[in-house]
């Protein structure tokens, strides 16, 4: 602890600055807010502040949080009138001591030993500036929906190829590297509900990402979570950061730094050759479908069948970046098979086998 004056001129003491500080932005979270706490506070590894950031609930979640406060000192609560996830993201960033920043969404679980498995991984790895690890699929009852997986099996992005490969973590399962999200800005809000994989793009500039194979969070799928309710315009948020970063690399002006979010139009409009509408929204479509397979949603059936009729259309293999498109729908198709015989066999027969937590 070091001391300093508060603005009456009294002496106070002020905890040093934590090794990791943990940022949960929470709205009207108050059905799982505290499951995600107990998970947080449980942590095997204690070197941490929480900033949670209360966008403006009117639910009970600021009654919780202070309840929480009142008995730990480790939680730091900063309140803002609502102003979505961006908003509350950016101000939570600029309460964070720590070196290291974790994300943790309102609605789900961390295992006890996340942080401690995340800081293994950053002090082997000095280029690192993401860590994320292995995430379970939960459902709003805290069933398993799947078995423990990662969310990318590469730890450098590559944008010399199309689709690129991106490197990523589980936004709510990651730890980051302060600095280096001091470097990039932040969290852009031109990429409604993508504003994560924005971010994911632009740090890869900066060094490289982590997936240890060990299980650090349950991650909730329930009809209210954001990323469901929005999942249409989350895809295309994404695919346009995407083309934000190719942007980048061929030395152009990023569209995503306009003063408000473009759409995908506006995208071919700036970049011409780099953005052919009709491939885009075939990827699109695919990044849908793939999702909603996830989901186990049944629209999946209907973007299934359009990325299909998209494979058989001899129109959409006259350009280079719909062959390297299709050739990657066809990659991603057989993975998907060969896992459901690995692990889900009784799924191939349209049965539903009940999932397991994992430990």
């Amino acid at each position: 602890m070091k001391k300093t004056l508060s603005p009456a001129g009294q002496e106070a003491e002020v905890a040093a600055a934590p090794t990791i500080s943990c940022l949960i932005p929470v709205y009207n979270g108050e059905r799982y807010l505290e499951l995600a706490l107990d998970s947080v506070l449980g942590q095997s590894f204690g070197d941490f502040e929480l900033v949670a950031v209360d966008d403006g609930s009117s639910d009970s979640s600021n009654a919780i949080l202070k309840r929480y406060a009142a008995t730990d000192s480790r939680i730091r609560i900063i309140e803002k009138p609502n102003g979505g996830i961006v908003s509350a993201l950016n101000l939570g960033l600029e309460h964070c001591r720590g070196q290291y920043v974790a994300r943790m969404d309102c609605d789900d679980i961390a295992t006890p030993e996340r942080f401690e498995i995340q800081m293994e991984v950053f002090d082997k790895h000095s280029d690192a500036v993401a860590v994320g690890g292995l995430i379970q699929l939960i459902d709003g009852e805290g069933q398993g929906m799947s078995a423990p997986g990662s969310p990318s099996r590469v730890s450098r992005t590559r944008l010399d190829v199309f689709p690129p490969v991106v490197a990523n973590v589980q936004h709510s399962a990651g730890t980051f590297l302060k600095r280096a999200m001091d470097t990039v800005g932040g969290y852009r809000s031109n990429f409604p509900h993508a504003e994560d994989y924005d971010l994911y793009l632009r740090l890869a500039e900066h060094g490289r990402f982590y997936n240890p194979g060990k299980l650090v969070l349950y991650y909730r799928v329930h009809p209210g979570s954001l990323s469901m309710k929005n999942l249409e315009c989350q895809e295309t948020s994404a695919v346009l950061a995407e083309l934000s970063a190719y942007a980048r690399r061929s030395r152009m002006e990023d569209p995503g730094d306009a003063e408000e979010p473009l759409g995908l139009d506006e995208y071919a409009s700036r970049l011409g050759a780099l953005c052919p509408q009709d491939t885009i929204r075939r990827y699109i479509d695919f990044r849908l479908w793939r999702r909603l397979m996830g989901a186990r949603d049944p629209d999946a059936a209907a973007f299934q069948r359009r990325v299909l009729n998209g494979l058989l259309d001899p129109r959409c293999y006259r350009r280079p970046m719909d062959r390297k498109l299709n050739r990657r729908i066809t990659l991603s198709l057989g993975r998907k098979l060969l896992r459901t015989l690995r692990y889900e066999p009784v799924r191939l027969l349209g049965r539903r086998k009940p999932m397991k937590l994992a430990k």
